[in-house]
């Protein structure tokens, strides 16, 4: 008796009102923080994935994902790995699993409906 007298007073409790779109309006100073943090996350996006396309059984350091990269997009900036096999090993497995990460990790975040 008692657990039911509990979840009525649960039930009674006001429900929640819902903000107007205008309570949601950004001021300028949340968009400005806005953009820093986003700006600073997507530097931690570029910095996480270059490190962690160099880290594996083949160490490749970042500068020469850096350059590896480089090569590809047709600029000859840059080192290329120094192992002969840095970069078929990044071409070949590390990239398209970074890839995936990046497109699948999103995925985990959408809520489920």
């Amino acid at each position: 008796m008692k657990a039911v007298a509990e979840r009525r007073s649960i039930d009674r409790q006001p429900a929640r009102r819902r903000p107007a779109v205008s309570e949601l309006a950004l001021t300028p100073a949340r968009t400005a923080r806005a953009t820093v943090v986003i700006a600073a996350l997507l530097v931690a996006l570029v910095v996480t994935s270059l490190v962690s396309a160099g880290v594996g059984q083949l160490h490749v350091p970042p500068a020469e994902v850096i350059g590896s990269v480089l090569h590809r997009l047709g600029l000859a900036v840059g080192d290329l790995p120094s192992h002969p096999n840095g970069e078929a090993a990044l071409w070949n497995i590390r990239f398209p699993r970074l890839v995936l990460g990046l497109l699948v990790g999103p995925g985990w975040a959408w809520p489920a409906r």
